[in-house]
């Protein structure tokens, strides 16, 4: 089902012919720009799955009917489009595509079709409840780690956690929020590389690691390190519904192929993701010494071991743009983190307000503070970086997991991981759990356990997967329909 609206800009009362595609997601925003005179439109797309109907409800502008109009634009909650085009110039600019949805389809294989479309309905649900939901991270924040245990066990239980310990807590609470955020992944990309971390983990000098924790918990860092993840999938959830399409493009096969020039996004304007993108690159920056530390004992068999005359101390004492330059994306660590980019560019610039944006080309312009260039960007680069950015911050979330796992293990004590860490490990292997011991003599009989309660789907956020699974009859497949 496909939708076609004229809408009248307040400021210049130009007509602009949209077209809009049903989606999965009840109600999203719509932000286009006047191409005339560069006036934000907004208003919402409704796609009631319910009633199968789909109409557009405008805000600042006005719906009008049988009327010429100068422009035309596509809009869509969950893909990207064409940006307005002014209809002199739509024989120079590729021609309208019978549905932006044939786009989405040879995007991406199935599987990941499928993981991203239930993802969205997700995580809607989320958005919309996340004053009921965002209760038990705030709680764990707060330390209220008891309350936890008396208000949610039987939510836990549900979900396949059970509650008993301080560690359980954690768990629940870590991989609740890996649940919430995973879909930004492609499936077999986050196995592999959560894989990768524990196996990177596994073979870190022990005692090593545990005086690093130590003094991680002695400087209260590893505190903070939670509590600015938190801040970041907090605001995560409030922009979620502005960047799905951002975050649709970012699991395709081959992103690049996305022609900038002429697709965009219609569910933001720079305004709304640029707070977002510059507070979440600045609280990563904030606990990379997290990161720089397991670089050290991984390379030099201590966090205080720096290449050149650093100490810890004196790291943290660095500004975020010398963090940049000494994290070095040759160590496992670091590059895993991926904040290599030109994001110290673009933030440097938001910061000092030295950009300018053009809502009808979707650019930003700005100026490079340390030799003056000027260099432009996209909104779709932004966004795209915003799901980079939050990408970090499952993984900083992994990693400081990892961390408070062996701070409570006792001795050679088995602590089972998620089953998607064992898929490859044979009976005489080293348990990925790091206990020391044999798979068969450590993990294995709990793992199995687990596998047999792993049959529930998501949405329903009922089992313990941290990849999304489609319910195909969660709601009407819109993409069927076309």
């Amino acid at each position: 089902m496909t939708v076609n609206y004229l809408i009248k800009c307040p400021v210049c009362g130009t007509i602009t012919r949209m077209r809009s595609p049903a989606g999965y997601v009840y109600r999203t925003p719509v932000r286009i720009h006047c191409g005339k005179c560069n006036t934000l439109l907004t208003g919402e797309f409704i796609s009631d799955n319910e009633k199968v109907e789909a109409y557009y409800v405008p805000l600042n502008c006005e719906k009008v009917t049988n009327q010429a109009y100068d422009y035309y634009g596509e809009a869509s909650g969950e893909l990207i489009c064409k940006k307005i085009v002014y209809l002199p110039d739509m024989g120079i600019v590729p021609p309208p595509r019978a549905s932006l949805v044939f786009a989405f389809l040879d995007s991406m294989s199935q599987r990941n079709k499928d993981n991203f479309i239930n993802y969205v309905c997700y995580c809607e649900d989320l958005n919309r409840n996340w004053d009921k939901e965002q209760i038990k991270y705030k709680l764990y924040n707060d330390k209220q780690i008891e309350l936890i245990k008396t208000k949610f066990s039987k939510v836990a239980d549900e979900s396949g956690y059970s509650l008993d310990s301080d560690f359980d807590v954690l768990k629940y609470i870590y991989y609740s929020l890996f649940y919430d955020c995973g879909g930004i992944f492609r499936e077999n990309e986050i196995k592999d590389k959560l894989s990768e971390i524990n196996r990177h983990f596994r073979h870190l000098d022990k005692p090593a690691l545990l005086e690093f924790i130590n003094e991680l918990e002695t400087s209260s860092r590893l505190s903070l390190a939670q509590k600015k993840l938190f801040e970041n999938f907090f605001a995560f959830v409030q922009v979620f519904l502005n960047l799905v399409p951002a975050i649709g493009a970012n699991l395709y096969d081959n992103p690049s192929s996305i022609d900038k020039k002429y697709l965009g996004l219609t569910t933001c304007t720079f305004t709304d993701i640029k707070q977002f993108y510059q507070d979440a690159y600045e609280n990563l920056l904030e606990i990379s010494d997290v990161v720089v530390g397991l670089d050290n004992i991984e390379t030099r068999k201590s966090y205080n071991a720096f290449m050149t005359k650093l100490t810890m101390p004196k790291f943290r004492k660095q500004s975020k743009g010398n963090r940049i330059k000494i994290l070095n994306q040759s160590s496992f660590f670091s590059k895993e983190l991926n904040l290599m980019s030109n994001a110290q560019e673009v933030r440097n610039a938001i910061g000092h307000n030295d950009f300018t944006y053009n809502g009808i080309t979707q650019t930003i312009d700005y100026v490079v503070l340390s030799s003056g260039i000027n260099k432009q960007t996209y909104l779709l680069d932004i966004a795209i970086e915003c799901v980079h950015l939050m990408q970090s911050t499952f993984i900083l979330s992994f990693y400081v997991y990892e961390l408070y796992r062996y701070k409570h293990r006792v001795g050679n004590e088995s602590i089972a991981l998620n089953p998607i860490f064992y898929r490859k490990t044979k009976n005489q292997d080293r348990c990925p759990c790091g206990s020391g011991k044999k798979y068969k003599d450590c993990c294995k009989s709990i793992i199995e356990i687990n596998k047999k309660k792993q049959c529930r789907t998501y949405p329903n956020r009922s089992n313990m997967t941290i990849i999304p699974q489609l319910d195909r009859n969660r709601k009407t497949n819109w993409f069927s329909k076309r």
